[in-house]
């Protein structure tokens, strides 16, 4: 489409428009004076389309409004539909390592992107974006454009400020967008002057730096990748935009605004009150009154708004106050975590506000941080991630931790400053490492005495054998091929070699057989290591998206893993040998789509809590901040307690880290008090001060639980977010309500029975459904009777067995009607440890209108960890079986023990499913008690370029992995284990019957379906 703007001159031509002298593009000019208030963008780079505006020039103003048009042989603007992103259809190309392509900046030696538009401005505060543009009318293309300020270099930093506006179409009518300030008129359709507001005080993080980049694209989606899904990230995916944009212009706020924390990180412990200084500056040459207000949002959603004394600046002759110091008081009715806000505005104007969030802790009356077991992970720098003691130290300090601050590259003084002992634990192979470190020691006098060492570091045998779950566990014996049995004796020798000379220059050394996997430990277990050669076990569970009460054998979940080495030790004889948590473990991330910050937060606790019961010594979880590299969109780079640098301020997880640690000063683990149900959950500790700590959550939903406990006065509750409140009795007990956020019961008498009440759990989807079937008759499905080597084998951290389950209809169960009981039969063949299966395959497959997003039911649970398994098929004729995506590759030689000679000739490909791809988000587990609305994101396309919605990966595709419409619901496979992992105890559940009702699906938007939990 071509667009003409007619200028003055043309008006005798073309009446009919009706332009304006006031409403045409004028020229000006020359160059735009350095302290000028607008900043023209130079689109010639980007531009990509011939449509031009007929102007004088191609320095014009509008509306007083400077602009820059594209003079570019050829073209005349920026046309959005070819911006995206490059690797929608290659996935594999975009991450060469750690690191995405899309946060990299461009190759200069190589030919520029066409799918991208980026173009560097100035470092600077900017109130609003100018635009010249419209929308093609061709109703394929979407009317949204998206401005992302910031810097993306790969590996050194990648930051992203986004804006998003929708644009008129040229042919509109009627508009109606508050943002349309100006419409002008051409013969091919009108070109509108929008305003973007942007007003966000991001200048202040750019210091090192003149320039930042903006670039243009279209709509913003999440996208996680195929088929392990350890890439969480904001990307342009959908339509293709159809926005032209012919002029582009910045407005620099009037006020630059620079806000500190007065104390490091943005924490602060009770009776400080939240305070920040303000730099403001005021770069306009005009007077001006304006007014400042702080918004706190507090985690549980409570939000307080402050009004501060307004600003004036008075211009004259002979005087001009253009800077001003201001300190800001936050006062915030209790302790917790806050969102912030400060922002400064002229009337109802927002001119510039920044945005940053702090936490109020309790008084800091910890007594024995010295002792305490708690760390993180501290990358000091790498991953441009922060390296300043003075800024770290306070943050440890306020957190209770005691281990952090990587000693290889944070110096020692800032350790001692804060009391903070090395969170790093050096892998050493010989004597050639353990002379190193002795030798560094003599170098630096004050460098303390490793404490722990690593026989390995993320060490395995091979990936078949790796991709296995243990022989324990199956029963079955791996026998290794020639180059594994190589790779493992040098395994063994350098762990002899290891121990020997650890052991010889550091005597009180502990050493941690680790980090590795079971798998490992196993080998070494059956090949008879000598005992006096192992010290401890080291376990490194990264656990990721898992849920901390995930079961066995998913040795990737923290609890799982320690149990797992557990019953491996104990299996070969080394019933002796302790567990050990190594470095880098217990890794939840907030990235876009993966948890959120609240989740992450109680994800911490909870695994803490099952640390603690393992009576494990040292607890290194999460990183002390976020990474600000592109690694940070990885499994690994958003596990910080705090946002990255250089505006390090505390996420949730700090907050529940500083309450825990506050609460457990000093205490040891006394005893797992009994629930009576396998999902609610209470650990006790005993502090110093001899009062009781019990920590109590349950796994989904919300639970009501009754008491038996004798209270004082000073007895309290205390919520995740360090917020309390004093116990009541009610006829003779205490009541509370517990959640997934963990809660703290600080008692002086220990609990003498828990009695779990009421369960409030998710309902039905309330929005445009489809059912499916109401599952209220069973002669609507048929039993499988035959085997499936699908179930039983191509989940190496899941394989199940054939169970024997019965089914009957069940009229009313739970105050709900006409369901389907489901009740395994015992005993059945096989390990205990493999869950069982049964099939349900419905006898008349039902077509499913529309693009639904999710599909569910609701359940009855006895929260014995069973799982719901759903079997579709697409109009192409492809299966979609929810459990996980498969990896690639050749069959592992593994798999020859699961088969017959004949049948495991016939696998052509891997089969199994990879990392992360089997629900390990556990949403499909029955995890719960209690009637819940059960849901499992389905599998599908963005519109425009088909890139995969998030949760893709958790599907099987027997396919090219595209759906086709309309999907086919046609089986329903229920999974029970006979027993589960309820902290450290491995034992039934009280009741083994579940109860299904109403298999249906939901049309939830994907933008809102696939958000993290």
């Amino acid at each position: 489409m071509k667009h003409t703007l007619t200028v003055c001159l043309l008006l005798f031509i073309l009446p009919c428009l009706r332009l304006y002298p006031q409403e045409a593009l004028t020229a000006r000019e020359g160059e735009l004076p350095l302290d000028n208030p607008y900043v023209t963008v130079d689109l010639d780079p980007v531009a990509n389309d011939a449509a031009t505006i007929t102007a004088p020039s191609d320095r014009v103003q509008f509306q007083n409004i400077p602009f820059r048009l594209v003079k570019k042989s050829g073209a005349g603007n920026l046309f959005l539909k070819p911006i995206g992103w490059s690797a929608v259809k290659n996935e594999d190309d975009e991450y060469p390592g750690y690191i995405a392509r899309y946060d990299s900046k461009p190759d200069p030696k190589k030919p520029a992107d066409p799918t991208r538009a980026r173009v560097e401005i100035p470092v600077g505060d900017y109130q609003t974006l100018w635009l010249l543009a419209a929308t093609d009318n061709d109703a394929a293309l979407s009317d949204v454009v998206t401005f992302r300020v910031g810097i993306a270099e790969g590996q050194a930093r990648v930051t992203y400020h986004d804006v998003v506006a929708r644009i008129p179409r040229a042919g509109d009518k009627t508009v109606s967008l508050p943002n349309v300030v100006k419409t002008i008129a051409t013969p091919t359709g009108n070109i509108y002057l929008i305003r973007v507001p942007f007003a966000k005080a991001i200048s202040q993080d750019f210091k090192d730096r003149l320039g930042m980049e903006l670039d243009i694209t279209k709509e913003l989606r999440i996208a996680i990748n195929l088929p392990d899904p350890n890439r969480f990230q904001l990307r342009p995916l959908g339509l293709p935009s159809g926005v032209h944009i012919y002029g582009l212009t910045l407005e620099r706020s009037p006020i630059l605004m620079e806000v500190t924390a007065t104390e490091p990180g943005n924490v602060f412990n009770q009776p400080q009150t939240p305070t920040f200084d303000l730099n403001i500056n005021h770069i306009r040459d005009q007077n001006g009154k304006y007014a400042l207000q702080t918004v706190a949002e507090r985690d549980d959603g409570l939000v307080v708004t402050n009004a501060h004394p307004e600003i004036h600046f008075i211009y004259g002759r002979s005087y001009a106050n253009s800077f001003m110091k201001r300190t800001l008081t936050v006062p915030v009715p209790d302790r917790g975590h806050y969102n912030l806000k400060i922002n400064l505005l002229q009337g109802d104007t927002l001119i510039t506000s920044r945005e940053t969030t702090f936490a109020l802790l309790a008084p800091d009356t910890r007594k024995h941080r010295d002792e305490s077991p708690f760390g993180t992970w501290d990358f000091g720098g790498v991953h441009f991630t922060p390296n300043d003691p003075d800024l770290l130290g306070p943050l440890y300090v306020k957190a209770g931790l005691r281990y952090g601050m990587a000693s290889s590259i944070l110096p020692e003084w800032g350790r001692k400053k804060y009391g903070v002992l090395t969170g790093q634990d050096d892998r050493v192979r010989g004597t050639n490492e353990v002379a190193a470190i002795k030798a560094a020691m003599t170098k630096d006098p004050e460098m303390m005495p490793p404490a722990r060492f690593l026989t390995f570091h993320e060490g395995a045998i091979s990936g078949p054998h790796l991709t296995r779950t243990p022989d324990v566990f199956t029963g079955k014996t791996y026998k290794m091929d020639e180059a594994e049995e190589k790779q493992f004796k040098a395994m063994q020798q350098e762990a002899e070699e290891s121990f020997r000379a650890g052991k010889e220059a550091f005597p009180n050394v502990e050493i941690m057989f680790g980090n590795t996997v079971p798998h490992v430990l196993e080998e070494f277990l059956r090949h008879k290591f000598p005992r006096k050669l192992l010290d401890k076990i080291g376990n490194e569970s990264g656990s990721f998206m898992r849920i901390p009460e995930g079961q066995p054998l998913d040795y990737v979940d923290n609890n799982a893993g320690l149990w797992m080495m557990r019953q491996i030790a104990d299996h070969y004889g080394y019933k002796d040998l302790e567990l050990r948590q190594c470095l880098e473990i217990c890794y939840p991330g907030s990235n876009p789509g993966n948890h959120s910050e609240q989740t992450q937060a109680a994800y911490l606790v909870r695994h803490a809590m099952h640390s603690l019961a393992w009576k494990i010594p040292v607890f290194r979880p999460l990183c002390i901040t976020d990474m600000g590299n592109s690694y940070y969109y990885s499994n690994w780079g958003s596990t910080g307690m705090c946002h990255a640098w250089p505006n390090v301020s505390p996420k949730e997880a700090y907050v529940s880290y500083a309450t825990m640690t506050q609460m457990l000063d000093g205490a040891k683990f006394e005893r797992i008090v009994p629930t009576g149900s396998p999902v609610v959950y209470a650990v006790e500790f005993r502090r110093k001060d001899d009062k009781l700590v019990t920590c109590l959550w349950t796994v989904r939903g919300s639970r009501e639980l009754a008491l038996e406990v004798p209270i004082r006065e000073e007895d309290r509750l205390v919520n995740m977010m360090g917020r309390e409140r004093k116990l009541k009795e009610e006829d003779d007990k205490v009541k509370i309500e517990i959640s997934t956020d963990p809660v703290y019961l600080v008692t002086r008498r220990p609990i003498e029975k828990i009695i779990p009440g009421a369960v409030v759990q998710e309902d039905r989807p309330t929005g445009k459904t489809f059912v499916i079937s109401p599952l209220d008759k069973l002669a609507d499905w048929t039993i499988e009777k035959e085997p499936s080597s699908e179930l039983e084998v191509y989940n190496f951290l899941n394989p199940r067995r054939k169970g024997d389950f019965t089914y009957r209809e069940a009229a009313s169960f739970d105050g709900k009607k006409d369901a389907i009981e489901v009740k395994p039969k015992l005993p059945v063949p096989g390990p205990v440890y493999l869950q069982m299966y049964s099939v349900m395959n419905l006898n008349k497959p039902v077509e499913i209108p529309g693009e639904p997003t999710e599909i569910g039911l609701m359940v009855n649970g006895n929260g014995g960890w069973g799982r719901l398994i759903f079997e579709l098929e697409d109009a192409g004729g492809q299966r979609w079986v929810s459990i996980g995506a498969e990896q690639a590759g050749p069959p592992n030689s593994w798999m020859a023990d699961w088969f017959s000679a004949e049948d495991f000739k016939k696998l052509k490909s891997s089969n199994l499913s990879d990392w992360n791809s089997d629900d390990p988000w556990a949403r499909s587990f029955i995890n719960f008690e209690g009637w819940r609305y059960l849901k499992f994101p389905l599998p599908g396309q963005y519109p425009g370029d088909g890139y995969h919605w998030p949760c893709n990966s958790q599907w099987r595709f027997s396919g090219d992995g595209v759906v086709k419409y309309p999907l086919k619901f046609k089986k329903l496979t229920v999974t029970m284990p006979e027993k589960v992992l309820y902290m450290t105890r491995y034992e039934p559940v009280p009741r083994q019957e579940i109860y299904l009702k109403d298999l249906m699906v939901s049309y939830e938007p994907a933008e809102k379906a696939f958000v993290g939990e």
